[in-house]
């Protein structure tokens, strides 16, 4: 046969041949590359083709049958899971865009998903769309979850009153340049120590343990995108309500951002493994799960939860640096989050993961 060094195999051939589950699809492109690597690329391509069109012909196969085994357990695999549509409810239909409402559609026929909703705001997103609420049995989805993990808003109310900001614009902004850090960049001093460093769940595995000194460095930061850090004046309506303030306006320091690239690494390495453990179709393989009785799911949940302490805790540190630089008196202060995973029980008494992806 003719020689080709040239021949070298690419993913993307193999999976337009249909070597989509990026396990076999490694695995067919390392047996074929050693194998036939005096074969011209166009002959191995042939070779991978009449393997995945009859793999039960190579499963005694001395050089191929590793790819045929495993092509036949994949295919076991994603014939075990049904996937069915489910009714879910959708809050403001004429306002979500039509790919959104498709992409939940689809998430809702995912085998471990019990029920689901989609909010007013809802627009397309990565796996689950942005205001999705997804709940699952007995499994978690890192991508159902999100990159940013325990993202949230924080309010801080002021004694000032609202026009505190028109006198002192000047003084604000200065404020907020000096208190505030987004996307790369980071405060070099050593006023970062917090107590959540001494969780020991930064010891539970070697992920979170490399980890920890990036989530020590970005600690008090935002990220980029959509993440703010800025003042406002909040109206209080009424004087008998849950702040505790008279009515009137007032000054108010409002933020959003989440875990940074601690959040994102646990995203990213999670949702890798969840889909090299389910072989999904392809317009939901970003939704691939891990069940709660592995280990990997074991270790997802915990991290999820300390990246969301995390999060918690950059707030904390950038309402405190701004308080500080202010001098003033916190006299309230909310915060709430989204892209979390939540265990509840619904109406009928079943035990789930109530995912919220950009949803409260």
């Amino acid at each position: 046969m003719g020689k080709n060094k040239k021949g070298k195999l690419k993913g993307k051939s193999l999976a337009q041949l249909g070597y989509t589950n990026t396990t076999t699809r490694s695995l067919a492109m390392q047996i074929v590359g050693k194998v036939c690597k005096h074969n011209t690329l166009e002959e191995k391509l042939a070779f991978l083709a009449a393997i995945i069109q009859q793999p039960e012909q190579y499963k005694t196969h001395k050089d191929f049958a590793p790819i045929a085994h495993q092509l036949l357990d994949s295919k076991q695999e994603e014939e075990q899971y049904e996937f069915k549509d489910k009714p879910f409810e959708i809050y403001g239909r004429s306002g979500i865009p039509s790919n959104a409402i498709t992409q939940m559609e689809n998430a809702m026929r995912l085998p471990i998903v019990a029920d689901g909703a989609l909010m007013p705001d809802a627009h397309y997103g990565y796996g689950l769309p942005i205001g999705g609420v997804l709940a699952t049995e007995e499994a978690v989805i890192p991508y159902g979850v999100g990159m940013d993990i325990g993202c949230r808003m924080s309010l801080s109310i002021f004694e000032a009153k609202a026009d505190f900001i028109e006198n002192n614009s000047l003084l604000l902004k200065k404020i907020l340049q000096d208190n505030a850090r987004f996307g790369k960049a980071i405060f070099e001093d050593n006023k970062r120590d917090d107590i959540l460093f001494d969780r020991p769940e930064f010891n539970s595995f070697g992920l979170l343990r490399r980890l920890r000194d990036k989530a020590y460095s970005q600690i008090g930061s935002s990220g980029g995108g959509n993440h703010f850090v800025e003042f406002g004046a909040l109206q209080i309506k009424e004087p008998t309500n849950e702040f505790g303030l008279a009515e009137g306006n007032y000054l108010a320091l409002l933020t959003h951002s989440g875990s940074r690239g601690f959040g994102a690494t646990i995203a990213n390495t999670y949702t890798k493994i969840a889909m090299k453990k389910r072989n999904l179709p392809k317009q939901v393989a970003h939704l691939a799960w891990l069940n709660m009785n592995e280990q990997e799911g074991q270790e997802y949940w915990l991290a999820m939860n300390l990246a969301g302490d995390y999060a918690s805790a950059c707030h904390h540190h950038i309402h405190k640096r701004i308080t500080n630089a202010l001098g003033m008196e916190v006299c309230f202060n909310v915060e709430n989050h989204h892209n979390f995973a939540w265990k509840d029980t619904l109406a009928n008494g079943k035990e789930v993961y109530v995912h919220r992806k950009g949803a409260t």
